[in-house]
Protein backbone atom coordinates (compact mmCIF):
# COMPACT_ATOMS: atom_id res chain seq x y z
CA UNK A 1 0.00 0.00 0.00
CA UNK A 2 1.81 3.20 -1.43
CA UNK A 3 1.25 6.27 0.97
CA UNK A 4 -1.02 8.94 -0.23
CA UNK A 5 -2.30 12.23 0.17
CA UNK A 6 0.27 15.23 0.75
CA UNK A 7 3.94 14.17 -0.22
CA UNK A 8 5.85 17.65 1.32
CA UNK A 9 9.01 18.49 -0.43
CA UNK A 10 9.59 15.17 -1.57
CA UNK A 11 8.30 15.22 -4.80
CA UNK A 12 9.58 18.27 -7.18
CA UNK A 13 7.79 19.41 -10.30
CA UNK A 14 8.67 22.06 -12.72
CA UNK A 15 6.62 23.54 -15.70
CA UNK A 16 8.80 25.01 -18.51
CA UNK A 17 6.87 26.48 -21.10
CA UNK A 18 8.45 28.54 -24.66
CA UNK A 19 5.75 30.87 -26.19
CA UNK A 20 7.59 31.22 -28.95
CA UNK A 21 7.39 27.73 -30.30
CA UNK A 22 4.44 26.71 -28.51
CA UNK A 23 6.31 24.14 -26.24
CA UNK A 24 5.55 23.10 -22.83
CA UNK A 25 7.54 20.69 -20.79
CA UNK A 26 6.70 18.93 -17.77
CA UNK A 27 8.93 17.35 -14.93
CA UNK A 28 8.78 15.52 -11.93
CA UNK A 29 11.11 13.79 -10.02
CA UNK A 30 9.35 11.22 -7.45
CA UNK A 31 11.92 9.22 -4.86
CA UNK A 32 11.94 5.76 -5.27
CA UNK A 33 11.23 5.39 -1.69
CA UNK A 34 7.88 7.49 -2.27
CA UNK A 35 7.21 4.57 -4.77
CA UNK A 36 7.51 1.95 -2.01
CA UNK A 37 10.93 0.72 -4.23
CA UNK A 38 14.48 0.45 -2.75
CA UNK A 39 16.09 1.72 -5.91
CA UNK A 40 16.81 1.42 -9.59
CA UNK A 41 18.67 -1.82 -10.57
CA UNK A 42 20.36 -0.90 -14.28
CA UNK A 43 18.83 -3.78 -16.03
CA UNK A 44 16.18 -4.07 -14.76
CA UNK A 45 13.07 -3.33 -17.16
CA UNK A 46 10.45 -0.99 -15.27
CA UNK A 47 7.02 -1.12 -16.21
CA UNK A 48 5.23 2.47 -16.75
CA UNK A 49 2.01 4.10 -17.46
CA UNK A 50 1.54 8.01 -17.60
CA UNK A 51 -2.21 9.70 -17.44
CA UNK A 52 -3.03 13.43 -17.71
CA UNK A 53 -6.15 14.07 -16.83
CA UNK A 54 -8.36 16.97 -17.84
CA UNK A 55 -11.85 18.00 -17.27
CA UNK A 56 -13.58 21.38 -17.69
CA UNK A 57 -16.62 20.20 -14.85
CA UNK A 58 -19.68 18.80 -14.81
CA UNK A 59 -21.67 17.87 -17.75
CA UNK A 60 -18.45 18.00 -20.25
CA UNK A 61 -16.34 15.17 -21.20
CA UNK A 62 -13.48 13.85 -19.21
CA UNK A 63 -10.28 14.02 -21.73
CA UNK A 64 -6.60 12.09 -20.92
CA UNK A 65 -3.17 12.21 -22.64
CA UNK A 66 -1.68 9.02 -22.11
CA UNK A 67 1.80 7.68 -22.47
CA UNK A 68 1.28 3.69 -22.60
CA UNK A 69 -1.89 2.63 -21.93
CA UNK A 70 -3.66 0.74 -18.43
CA UNK A 71 -4.85 3.32 -16.88
CA UNK A 72 -7.30 5.83 -18.52
CA UNK A 73 -9.98 3.01 -19.86
CA UNK A 74 -8.61 -0.50 -18.92
CA UNK A 75 -6.83 -0.69 -15.64
CA UNK A 76 -4.72 -2.96 -16.20
CA UNK A 77 -0.54 -3.34 -15.74
CA UNK A 78 -0.41 -5.91 -18.21
CA UNK A 79 -1.05 -2.80 -21.00
CA UNK A 80 1.78 -0.90 -19.21
CA UNK A 81 4.85 0.40 -21.39
CA UNK A 82 8.51 -0.77 -20.25
CA UNK A 83 11.50 1.04 -19.61
CA UNK A 84 15.23 -0.70 -19.31
CA UNK A 85 17.36 0.94 -16.57
CA UNK A 86 20.84 1.94 -17.13
CA UNK A 87 23.25 2.57 -15.05
CA UNK A 88 24.70 6.77 -15.61
CA UNK A 89 28.07 7.20 -15.81
CA UNK A 90 30.08 8.52 -12.88
CA UNK A 91 31.04 12.33 -12.93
Amino acid sequence: ELPTGDVGTTVKARIDRDDATHITHYRIAIPWAQLGLAGPRPGKPLGIAILVNDSDGPGTPRQGLELFSGIMNDKSHTLYGSVLLERTPEK
